[in-house]
């Protein structure tokens, strides 16, 4: 299996503007199912995120802002705000698992990406590209479908990566019709509680930005850890329990 790793140009941050950013990248293919689940579950235990078959982490020169972040799933405990987005959807809605991209998610991949990413680039992914983000995977992939019971129609859905010790959200989209129903937030909370009946301690959530609105709304899902980089693959780093 390739190892080898490389780092991206500078380009400007997504997430914080005047920013720049860059990346730590290394490529997996699939081969022995169990190879690739044990390495892929090594680097995001190093921090790094997973984009198709590409696993990454910033490396940015002047800015250490992006912090991995994951649940302690056997600690969590909604508070009263999440428990009320619990009640509220847990009787209206089922989870069923989808492998393969549909027109109907894409639909709503699109609605959601108009309204809330409007200046990204995934705006403008084409159905052949959203395909590829669901389907392309060197490890066990599933398309986590929340559908409401009533009318069988798709509500949300989270891209969920199966890792050794945990689960690793990828990507998430939800109606958005309503902001209120606070779909995202249920999703996260399901995801949690799946981790613990699959006795998993950890259910990792991406990276946490303090400074950016789309991103800093990871800090209420309690207990969690952060990963601290350090030169990688020379040092490694470290998760320490955090409180922001």
């Amino acid at each position: 299996m390739n190892h080898d790793f490389y780092i991206t140009g500078d380009t400007n941050c997504s997430y914080l503007p005047k920013h720049s950013e860059r990346k730590l990248f290394t490529k997996l293919e699939r081969t022995d199912d169990e190879e690739s689940v044990s390495y892929a579950s090594f680097l995001m235990a190093n921090g790094f995120r997973r984009d198709q078959n590409y696993f990454y982490r910033p490396e940015c020169r002047l800015c250490s802002s992006c912090k991995s972040v994951r649940v302690l799933a056997g600690e969590f405990r909604p508070d009263r705000t999440q428990k009320k987005i619990y009640n509220r959807l847990n009787g209206k809605t089922y989870v069923s698992v989808a492998d393969d991209a549909t027109a109907e998610h894409f639909e709503l991949y699109q609605q959601y990406e108009r309204s809330r990413h409007s200046g990204s680039e995934m705006v403008s992914m084409t159905f052949d590209d959203f395909c590829r983000m669901v389907e392309n995977s060197p490890i066990e992939t599933h398309l986590y479908e929340f559908r409401e019971k009533e009318t069988n129609s798709l509500k949300s859905a989270m891209l969920v990566d199966h890792v050794i010790g945990g689960l690793s959200a990828v990507y998430s989209f939800f109606d958005v019709k309503n902001p209120k129903e606070s779909l995202g937030s249920y999703m996260i909370i399901k995801m949690i509680e799946w981790c613990r009946e699959l006795q998993l301690p950890y259910f990792y959530l991406g990276y946490y930005i303090g400074e950016c609105r789309k991103m800093n709304y990871k800090n209420k899902f309690k207990p969690f850890e952060i990963f601290d980089c350090l030169e990688y693959p020379k040092k490694a780093g470290h998760w320490h329990r955090a409180d922001f």
